[in-house]
């Protein structure tokens, strides 16, 4: 039975955790004297924590959590931390309230697509507020609320780990997973914005960047996006950390505790590696044949572009709707938006490790016509047996992504008309890519809405979005309103 009291518990948590990131756009507005912005996050922030505190006193932490209470928490809790998001667009910016809900959404998701038109007429707290977004967005606003208020109990952290699309336990204890998980991820934008400031990027460039780099996000500070730069060194040092935060947290702990030769081993990493290399060749040789461009000019827009969409992160030089990529490189593109990185890692789409799997299953079946009908051949997938479940449980996820993909996409084409622009836009904000074959800034409201559902389907793999869509999760909440009310009758 589904206790409400545990998910009204978790979205007041969420609720809490939002609010006090709220605390750094405030630093950012009076370190650049923004100060017209402070009250465009101070309001929603006081609200957000003072709401927040006294449900969860109210409340209590959760207990007895259910694995469908878990996903409740998820699928909810990111609608409702994105509605908290989108309140300084609104405040600040002056957005219209979808196009701020937009916004928020496609920042907390990684997604990258924005309708703001010039980057360079926002004010900075606004711009650091997407990045930040992103950066929170990329670890899990599920994982940072886990970490800081309901990590006390072992099963319920797990379980909530699990409700963000997460499997992998690589530390002793789920909480210390969680704390390498954050860790390492902070060493790294560290790392990433010193040498971006290195490279020629100012403090707050570098910072936004390695924030969206990191998270896979994409957003930038310029209307551009990095093609603004026009810097050789910046676009290598992106295409090397967005390779990084494509890579699943496991090999990270493995490389941070010494064992190099786990992480380069890595069976998962060397195809996804292999994709991306084979993909920017394609392209790269496809911009230098087709589009007239020299071999090495050719070789920098192809590998930036493939790697950026490989990885999910949507950082851009060029703008993908545009002819400088033809039919052939749009194709690769939108191949790789669907695959997307690793699992366990911060990038979206179908990851590496379904493909892989479902490919085992595929070459299973095959063999299976020349075994005897008794014969029984195990599936083995870096050295781990796949289960029955697990295969059945891959077969269906990939079924559940490519119908509501299609799905989606078809409604999407009764407002816009484009089907390809449309296709390509519900993949890129399924796999939360970003850039894809149209232009937001033209986008219909309805379209924005499905693009907006396609992020929060996408974001969580879809089984935790579909939870709350259950008659049978509402029916469960009644029976337990009714248990409830017949028990206080009683008494």
């Amino acid at each position: 039975m589904i206790d409400p009291r545990n998910i009204a518990s978790g979205l007041s948590a969420i609720a809490i955790a939002v609010g006090l990131v709220m605390v750094l756009p405030i630093f950012i507005a009076l370190l650049y004297a923004e100060y017209f912005a402070i009250p465009g996050f101070a309001l929603p922030m006081a609200v957000a924590l003072c709401v927040g505190f006294v449900a969860y006193k109210s409340m209590g932490p959760p207990v007895k959590l259910t694995i469908v209470e878990a996903m409740a928490i998820a699928s909810m809790g990111w609608l409702l931390a994105a509605a908290l998001f989108s309140i300084p667009y609104v405040m600040v910016s002056g957005l219209h309230p979808l196009d701020a809900y937009f916004e928020a959404f496609s920042s907390l998701t990684t997604t990258g697509m924005t309708v703001i038109p010039v980057l360079e007429d926002v004010p900075r707290s606004i711009l650091f507020w997407r990045a930040l977004g992103e950066w929170v967005g990329g670890m899990g606003i599920i994982l940072l609320t886990t970490l800081l208020l309901l990590s006390r109990e072992g099963i319920i952290a797990w379980k909530m780990y699990l409700a963000e699309t997460r499997e992998e336990r690589f530390a002793p204890t789920i909480r210390s997973t969680i704390k390498d998980i954050w860790l390492i991820y902070v060493i790294y934008t560290a790392l990433c914005a010193l040498l971006l400031i290195l490279a020629g990027l100012d403090p707050f460039d570098a910072l936004c960047h390695a924030f969206a780099c990191l998270s896979t996000g994409g957003f930038s500070t310029r209307t551009s996006n990095v093609g603004a730069f026009n810097n050789v060194a910046v676009e290598v040092l992106l295409i090397i950390f967005m390779i990084l935060g494509a890579t699943k947290f496991s090999l990270h702990y493995k490389l941070f505790t010494g064992d190099v030769k786990s992480f380069v081993k890595g069976l998962e990493l060397r195809v996804f590696v292999l994709v991306l290399i084979t993909s920017s060749v394609i392209v790269s040789l496809d911009l230098a044949l087709r589009s007239g461009l020299g071999i090495g000019e050719a070789l920098r827009i192809g590998f930036f572009h493939a790697v950026s969409v490989g990885t999910t992160t949507g950082f851009t030089t060029e703008d993908l709707a545009s002819d400088t990529f033809s039919p052939l490189s749009k194709a690769v593109l939108l191949f790789l938006m669907i695959i997307g990185g690793c699992s366990n890692s911060t990038a979206g789409g179908i990851k590496i490790w379904r493909l892989m799997a479902l490919a085992k299953l595929a070459k299973h079946e095959v063999e299976k016509a020349f075994l005897p009908a008794e014969a029984f051949k195990g599936l083995r997938l870096e050295k781990k047996v796949l289960r029955e479940a697990e295969a059945l449980r891959v077969a269906s996820f990939f079924f559940l992504y490519m119908f509501f993909a299609l799905l989606a996409t078809t409604v999407m084409v009764l407002f816009e008309g484009d089907f390809l622009g449309c296709l390509s836009g519900v993949l890129s904000a399924m796999a939360t890519v970003g850039p894809f074959y149209m232009s937001t800034l033209s986008l219909s409201s309805a379209s924005k809405i499905i693009l907006i559902i396609s992020m929060w389907v996408g974001r969580l793999e879809l089984v935790p979005a579909l939870i709350p869509l259950s008659p049978k999760f509402w029916g469960e909440l009644l029976k337990f309103s009714r248990k409830t009310g017949t028990s206080k009758v009683n008494i």
